[in-house]
């Protein structure tokens, strides 16, 4: 009888339990996918600071300037005969954009006047010629007494090369003026000034300042527009003179990488320096002024 009724009956299975891992499995799991989120994170990163460093040093040495349609003048044959005007051969190399530093040039596109020992030090611009030769950057030492031209390992040369000026630019922006002077010949008020409105911890910060940028983001929300920016002289001289001038958020992390690229290549007072020059400072017309002595000549002689 009693095999009859567990015959009659059948048993219920018991369900089973599913356990979950446990908890240090979880943890392990939560730490691997934040390592690996870690990594990935910092190769993107390195990559985009590789980029914009790429950038950076290139537009510095005019390795890979943006190429514009213009007319351009023939390329310039420094000899004897320039080397007996200082002032013109100065102004010729104003007029093709190289930059007046204060020591030995490093840089294509800066020279340095030594006015006590009449030395004048240039770094050549690589370009190609309308012949289509390849013609490499030069560091070279010229003696405007001797009238002597000198390679950086010594040798003699009997003339060196400028690259061609851009007499007329096509671009759809308008047209440009503007000229080069040392950051010593800019009145110390007047930098002071550009210091205190753009960024008063130029000389402290790496190239980005959070504490501005901070402010800037609650003082937008606050107003619900746009009526702050937080980006320093160091982002403002890279995307001016560096990147797109189009406004996207891939640019704006671009920026941001390539003003600690241009932190690390160049001083605060080379930065500085390539600012009042670039700075955009109204129009004259058609004519848009860039940098304190383009804007002093215009508007004030």
């Amino acid at each position: 009888m009693a095999l009859e009724r567990n015959l009659a009956t059948p048993r219920k299975r018991k369900k089973k339990k599913h356990t979950r891992p446990p908890k240090h499995q979880w943890q392990k799991k939560a730490i691997l996918a934040a390592a690996v989120t870690a990594g990935v994170s910092l190769i993107g990163a390195i990559a985009l600071y590789l980029y914009a460093d790429w950038i950076i040093q290139g537009r510095l040495s005019g390795k890979h300037r943006e190429e514009q349609s213009a007319i351009y003048s023939d390329s310039l044959d420094v000899s004897t005969a320039l080397l007996t005007n200082q002032a013109l051969l100065i102004k010729q190399l104003e007029r093709r954009d190289y930059r007046p530093v204060t020591e030995a040039p490093v840089r294509a596109g800066d020279f340095f006047l030594d006015q006590a020992s009449k030395q004048l030090s240039i770094m050549t611009r690589p370009f190609r010629s309308s012949r289509g030769e390849e013609l490499p950057s030069v560091s070279l030492s010229v003696d405007l007494e001797s009238h002597t031209i000198k390679r950086k390992d010594g040798a003699k040369l009997a003339s060196f090369t400028l690259e061609p000026e851009v007499l007329q630019s096509f671009s759809s922006q308008a047209a440009r003026a503007s000229r080069q002077v040392a950051l010593k010949d800019i009145p110390a008020k007047l930098k002071q000034a550009v210091i205190a409105i753009e960024d008063e911890r130029f000389y402290s910060h790496l190239g980005i300042d959070p504490y501005g940028i901070g402010r800037a983001f609650f003082a937008n929300i606050r107003a619900l527009s746009w009526v702050q920016g937080g980006s320093t002289i160091t982002q403002q001289l890279a995307k001016n003179l560096f990147l797109s001038p189009h406004k996207t958020l891939t640019r704006k992390i671009i920026e941001v990488v390539a003003a600690l690229s241009i932190e690390r290549h160049l001083s605060k007072d080379e930065i500085l320096e390539m600012y009042l020059n670039e700075i955009y400072l109204g129009q004259e017309g058609a004519v848009a002024i860039h940098g304190v002595a383009e804007a002093a000549h215009i508007f004030f002689e």
